[in-house]
């Protein structure tokens, strides 16, 4: 590309005169405007009233501060989408830009008296003995360049002004913004020059009468006026995807889960608390059921039971009191049945009774040994499928075969008997199935909200499995939303299993999107960095400052995009598909925020609309 310098700035004056006239004319519009006491007005119908503030550095309108800036000086070298970082920049900003082309005669005539007035600032230093500057010497290269190219008819000439406006709520935000957006022009080699007392003539050239108020002009060829065009960001667009958001430069994110060209359906969000997380995935499952898909979800907080019931779901209440009851060992039998499947059920079997069980209590070999045996006492063989199908064991008979095990086999029976009838989890887990959860169900809820907290992670893991069984033989696109899935991570054979689960998904037509507030917890597990790096999709939210470092280093995130998660505030994010890096707001209408509200009042009035039939 061919190197743009200062020398190509149109103007009535030098450069170096920049500052001076700025400074000179900005003094006498300030006395002149006291003199006067008078209130510029700038829109035509009188609304848009501003006032200098401190000595023409900022314009104050509305509580808002605004700053206006030109660009003064391009990269050395001008490449294709070189305004991606400001574009994309995660400060509330503005860039506004003026192309006129140019008489090719008279551009070739400035341009010939340019090089000639550089040629001869060149030979009179050489005449007095001082050492020339390396940019006077490239300037003149540049333009004869330059000339060359339009003489060939291989470039056009252009002149181009470029403004930049950054507008914060007080001083201190935006003193912060400008420190930070100016640090960013100097790594991409863009100079900024802040229109000092020029406030009010930078902040006409953002109005719609398109006005270059301040009429700073530069010389670009038809290559690098290209390369600044379109603004184009990293956005997907997808016909036949679900809305989702829209980009800082006002574009709409749509994107289809489950399209041909993903790689998987998988997804990823990360996010504190507070920050939006689950009012995401309510947005997506929300508007998924609308292209009929069929959503599955593991409520930790029963965050998602309004809107199961608002859709007409399936909400199930999963802790020791409900009457529905999910027997953890059962194998639901489906027509997709393979020894696979059942290998890995018994495998979720004895990853459960690791979980429960104290690690001097645990033994690999008998735990393997009398699961197989439990089930065997019931008629069911791994060997046979058509087996699959008898009643299943419960905790009690499961109890009946470790007692058989020997001294180390009653220990673990022994500390099963929580989890029993004789225990206080009894109620929870040694139960036959209910037959009460519909899976024809556009929308299923699995709220644990009751369950214990040292449950959780237990009651995840078989409720997953569980629902993997119940999907198999159904081949409509389906979601699995897994809320806290850092919690299955934290033992070996639930991590397992919800590695095998997002790999397995693709063949099944599910996808499964993995929530996690513990973004460190999640990340520093070998299987959960497997499943982070290798989803189709991430959505990284609000976060906490500990856990950018992991992020960064997961997603191969720019330090532009460290910047922007650092800052990111509620409804905001980084939303991540394959190679394309999208800084956007969730967007929802104003029904949807009621209605994935964790307001106790939106709620209310989303229950009561819903009895009366609205």
């Amino acid at each position: 590309m061919n190197p743009i310098k200062y020398f190509f700035k149109q103007s009535k004056y030098a450069l170096n005169d920049f500052n001076q006239r700025i400074d000179s004319k900005g003094r006498e519009y300030i006395k002149d405007s006291i003199r006067k006491a008078e209130i510029a007005k700038l829109s035509p119908d009188d609304s848009l009233v501003f006032e200098f503030q401190n000595k023409g550095k900022l314009i104050e309108i509305d509580d808002r501060n605004i700053q206006s800036y030109m660009i003064s000086e391009f990269p050395q070298v001008i490449y294709p989408n070189w305004l991606y970082d400001l574009v994309n920049y995660g400060e509330p900003i503005v860039i506004s830009q003026f192309i006129k082309p140019l008489d090719s005669q008279k551009a070739l005539s400035g341009l010939r008296n340019r090089i000639t007035n550089l040629s001869a600032q060149f030979y009179e230093k050489a005449d007095k003995g001082k050492m020339h500057t390396i940019d006077l010497e490239q300037a003149i290269a540049d333009a004869r360049s330059i000339e060359d190219s339009i003489v060939r008819g291989v470039e056009k000439l252009y002149s181009m002004s470029m403004y930049l406006k950054l507008s914060q709520e007080n001083t201190s935000k935006l003193i912060k913004s400008d420190k930070a957006l100016k640090d960013l022009s100097y790594a991409k080699q863009i100079k900024l020059h802040q229109l000092v007392y020029k406030q009010k003539q930078g902040l006409e050239t953002f109005l719609p009468n398109v006005t270059n108020a301040v009429g700073e002009e530069f010389y670009l060829t038809s290559s690098n006026v290209s390369s600044s065009l379109p603004f184009t960001t990293a956005t997907l667009n997808d016909p036949d995807g679900i809305f989702y958001g829209i980009t800082l430069g006002g574009e709409k994110i749509r994107f289809d889960r489950f399209s041909k060209a993903s790689k998987n359906y998988n997804g990823i969000i990360f996010a504190t608390s507070g920050a939006g997380k689950s009012f995401s995935a309510k947005l997506e499952a929300y508007r998924s059921l609308f292209r009929g898909i069929n959503v599955y979800v593991i409520d930790p907080e029963g965050e998602f039971k309004t809107l199961c019931d608002y859709v007409g779901g399936t909400n199930i209440d999963i802790n020791p009191e409900s009457k529905t009851k999910v027997n953890p060992l059962q194998f639901f039998s489906s027509d997709t049945d393979t020894k696979e499947v059942m290998r890995t059920h018994l495998g979720v079997v004895k990853g459960l009774l690791k979980i429960w069980l104290s690690e001097d209590a645990y033994n690999r070999g008998i735990v393997s040994k009398a699961v197989n045996e439990t089930y065997a006492s019931k008629g069911i063989l791994l060997d046979d499928p058509s087996t699959y199908s008898k009643k299943p064991p419960t905790i009690s008979d499961l109890i009946k075969i470790f007692e058989k095990q020997g001294e180390e086999g009653k220990r673990i029976a022994v500390e099963l008997l929580e989890y029993s009838h004789k225990g206080e989890m009894g109620d929870l887990y040694d139960n036959p199935s209910t037959d009460d959860v519909d899976f024809n169900s556009p929308m299923v809820v699995f709220n644990i909200q009751k369950v214990p907290d040292q449950e959780k992670q237990a009651s995840i893991f078989y409720l997953s499995n569980f629902i993997w069984q119940k999907v198999l033989s159904n081949r409509n696109r389906k979601v699995l939303i897994i809320d806290e899935a850092h919690l299955l991570l934290k033992d070996e054979s639930s991590a397992n299993f919800m590695e095998n689960l997002v790999r397995r998904g693709r063949k099944y037509n599910l996808g499964v999107i993995s929530i996690s507030q513990d973004v460190d917890d999640f990340l520093k597990s070998p299987q959960g960095s497997v499943i982070a790096k290798n989803a189709d999709t991430a959505l990284i939210l609000a976060q906490k400052k500990q856990s950018i470092p992991s992020l960064v280093k997961a997603f191969d995130l720019s330090d532009v995009e460290r910047d922007y998660i650092t800052r990111l505030t509620k409804g905001q994010a980084l939303f991540i598909k394959g190679n394309t890096h999208s800084h956007m707001f969730v967007y929802a209408t104003p029904h949807e925020r009621k209605l994935f509200s964790s307001n106790a009042e939106d709620l209310a009035k989303i229950d009561e609309q819903r009895k009366n039939g609205q």
